[in-house]
């Protein structure tokens, strides 16, 4: 999460993921150019019309969809607590916040994960309303509510060469399976897997890099290909007749053909495109790769999001310490 101030006004650039969860909330609702709301929904609705119009440009369709989906539990629950269809900011306080909290995860069984972060939103319009001047004090700087924290799955390096060894059936398993082990070598996300173009490979030094931008955050990026991912490439580059290298379907459903590939292969742990990203930090961290570089492939703004992904090993650790040991050994 970054907050960064412009002309007096606070802007927030969030995202997080949880299970079927995502927002990214980018705040423009105290330019000084736009109206002052002095009532909650009425200033949500003015974001989700801006955040609308750049669908497509900056923005996303499915984050849209969840910022709808927090704008309607707000709302019913504005007309179940006070029984009006908005509420004026100078009424929200700590009671407020965490009612609405606990309303989500009793009412809709939603985990406290997922609770925290539909509630994200709401900490951001009302601290645009308080830089604004529209209320006095923050509610939320009494307010705290903590994510579960969840151990992030990542592959070992024999979980993954399973993955990569298994004779599948289907097309869509091989799609799955491929796309998984691409990302495990590249660290690339799903969706910049299948905006990946031909033309986005680059020759250097008789390496194949991909140089592109990333669909997120539109910022350029730069990796090395290495073989097996180089593999991948080159056999979907053949098969295609359009520009990029992969034509593919729902991604939930590509999910859920991971999970039924790691049955195949004796894999207990929970699988999904997000596991592969973690194994790529993993491995990449565990085998000499800097934690700076390894921010920078996954396209990190803060190494302390990297840091969530990375997993030190035994063996890792073993190393660490016989070249501690090694370099002190005088002192013995």
């Amino acid at each position: 999460m970054n907050h960064y101030f412009s002309n007096n006004c606070l802007y927030t650039d969030f995202t997080i993921s949880n299970t079927n969860c995502g927002i990214a909330y980018k705040s423009s609702i105290c330019d000084e150019r736009k109206q002052s709301f002095t009532y909650l929904l009425e200033a949500y609705d003015k974001e989700i019309e801006y955040f609308r119009n750049r669908v497509g440009k900056d923005r996303s369709s499915s984050t849209l969809k969840k910022h709808e989906s927090v704008r309607k539990h707000l709302g019913d629950f504005i007309r179940k607590k006070t029984g009006a269809e908005d509420i004026p900011f100078e009424d929200i306080g700590e009671d407020f916040i965490s009612e609405f909290c606990n309303y989500l995860m009793e009412d809709f069984s939603l985990s406290r994960s997922t609770a925290w972060v539909y509630q994200i939103p709401l900490k951001h319009l009302v601290a645009a309303a308080f830089s604004k001047g529209v209320i006095k004090r923050n509610p939320f700087s009494m307010f705290h509510l903590s994510p579960d924290v969840k151990e992030r799955s990542f592959l070992t390096e024999s979980e993954l060469r399973k993955m990569m060894d298994i004779r599948l059936k289907g097309k869509v398993k091989n799609l799955a399976r491929d796309l998984f082990v691409l990302s495990c070598w590249t660290g690339l996300s799903y969706v910049d897997m299948i905006g990946l173009t031909k033309n986005s490979l680059v020759e250097r030094k008789d390496e194949i890099w991909i140089v592109a931008r990333r669909k997120k955050t539109k910022k350029p990026f730069q990796i090395k290909v290495l073989e097996p991912a180089a593999a991948i490439l080159k056999r979907y580059g053949k098969k295609s007749e359009s520009k990029y290298f992969f034509k593919t379907g729902c991604y939930n459903y590509l999910n859920a053909k991971l999970k039924d590939i790691a049955d195949e292969c004796g894999i207990t742990k929970r699988m999904s495109f997000h596991c592969a990203r973690h194994t790529f930090a993993t491995m990449a961290i565990n085998n000499g790769m800097s934690i700076e570089s390894v921010s920078q492939i996954l396209g990190h703004s803060s190494i302390k999001t990297t840091q969530i992904y990375t997993r030190i090993t035994v063996s890792k650790l073993d190393n660490d310490f016989t070249v501690f040991k090694d370099n002190i050994k005088a002192f013995f």
